[in-house]
């Protein structure tokens, strides 16, 4: 596929990531990326599909600074040198990452979505970090139902369709608009089939874990 190689790495996702002032409060690491090197050159790529409505749309190359443009012309990503707060002096020998996004609209400046390191993991690894989301019920993925898909529009842009609590909305270079509201858990389901195909079964609300349910 003209890929080098692939590595699977490690983020620790900033708690504060939405917060406005570029705030930092970095959790355990839980959050899996891909580092891609492309043949023939000596660039490597960090591809995070993972991250919803910010996840970055382009590879992001690990140059410092670099913008990859996002999802509409105002949206950006980058990747900077940053190490762990805590790391001790003398013993953090090779800088980390952060990967950052410059948010649209009154909240705009660049914010930190996860720091990283170089390092690879392995399916081991996941397994246990899996576990450890699952068991903590901490993570956003632990505590949401959500779903996020991309589509192409005029102008290069592409729009966003989130599902998160009761209502699916569309995001766009021209603003937010509602597309459907919920007011039972088959709505919920419904919605996941037509707008985003995935096709669950007419059971399917009594899998979803008493502390996500929704109130209607």
């Amino acid at each position: 596929m003209g890929f080098a190689s692939v590595a699977v790495g490690v983020g620790r996702l900033n708690s504060l990531a939405m917060k406005p002032g570029n705030q930092i409060e970095l959790r355990t690491i839980s959050h899996m990326i891909l580092f891609v090197r492309v043949t023939d050159t000596d660039v490597t790529y960090l591809v995070d599909n993972g991250m919803g409505n910010n996840s970055p749309v382009h590879p992001v190359p690990l140059q410092e600074g670099v913008v990859c443009r996002g999802a509409i012309a105002s949206e950006g990503h980058r990747v900077v040198r940053m190490s762990h707060p805590d790391a001790s002096p003398g013993f953090d020998y090779q800088p980390g990452w952060a990967l950052q996004m410059m948010l649209p609209g009154q909240d705009a400046g660049w914010t930190t979505l996860y720091q990283f390191d170089m390092q690879q993991y392995y399916h081991q690894d996941m397994e246990a970090l899996a576990l450890l989301v699952e068991k903590s019920g901490k993570a956003f993925v632990a505590r949401h139902l959500f779903a996020v898909s991309f589509e192409e529009v005029e102008g290069g842009d592409l729009a966003k369709n989130i599902l998160f609590g009761k209502q699916v909305r569309r995001d766009t270079s021209d603003g937010e608009r509602v597309l459907r509201e919920f007011t039972s858990e088959n709505d919920r389901i419904s919605a996941f089939r037509e707008i985003f195909g995935v096709h669950l079964k007419d059971d399917a609300a009594s899998y979803v874990r008493p502390e996500i349910k929704m109130t209607f």
